[in-house]
């Protein structure tokens, strides 16, 4: 497991603003227990969904396609 450093977390923050200028939306999967927490106490979990799997990413996404 490879801790969320502050950089990486910098880095995440950039990537973001990136993706969510352009309408986008990022979605990070396969995060350890405690990068989830480093996320929560960050006050960032709101800005990422978080997900177990990218499996389960992707069907989240896919159900949020309009029909």
């Amino acid at each position: 497991c490879i801790p969320l450093h502050s950089y990486l977390i910098g880095q995440l923050i950039l990537l973001y603003k990136r993706i969510h200028g352009r309408g986008g939306l990022l979605r990070i999967s396969g995060l350890s227990a405690h990068n989830r927490e480093v996320l929560r106490l960050c006050r960032m979990e709101q800005s990422f969904p978080l997900y177990d799997s990218r499996d389960e990413a992707m069907r989240c996404f896919r159900a949020a396609l309009p029909n």
